[in-house]
């Protein structure tokens, strides 16, 4: 088993659960009670369901990708760079638009999930667990 694409299963699967309940509750719902159009209202619904879709992927490629890292590090990668990415919108929001990163601490959450991704890529899983 490969414990670092495992701690990153387990903040996959924690972050799949904030972003579909609180974050529903904070800012889904009140943005459909907005005044904004029914039209604005629906691309920013797809939007919020696409991202619960692309996190709940990602925990699902993480967790079968536990036992063995050998033939999937293209996909870790992918799912470390797609994590790093959305990371570095929410630093770059957050500093550039509202001087702070502490307004929006998701990025905490998903670069941890990249840096673990991406170590689980390193090993080599023997049954002894060597590095490469």
């Amino acid at each position: 088993m490969n414990r670092w694409i495992f701690s990153a299963s387990i903040l996959s699967g924690l972050t799949v659960l904030i972003h579909t309940f609180a974050g529903e509750a904070l800012f889904h719902t009140p943005a459909l009670l907005s005044n904004l159009s029914i039209e604005n209202k629906m691309v920013l619904s797809v939007i919020w369901h696409g991202i619960t879709c692309v996190l709940a992927l990602s925990f699902v490629a993480l967790t079968l990708a536990i036992r063995s890292t050998h033939d999937k590090n293209s996909l870790l990668i992918f799912i470390a760079t797609q994590y790093a990415a959305i990371a570095a919108l929410f630093v770059g929001f957050g500093l550039f638009r509202l001087g702070s990163l502490i307004v929006m601490p998701q990025w905490i959450i998903l670069l941890a999930i990249a840096a673990l991704t991406l170590m689980g890529t390193r090993i080599n899983n023997t049954k002894i667990g060597d590095h490469k």
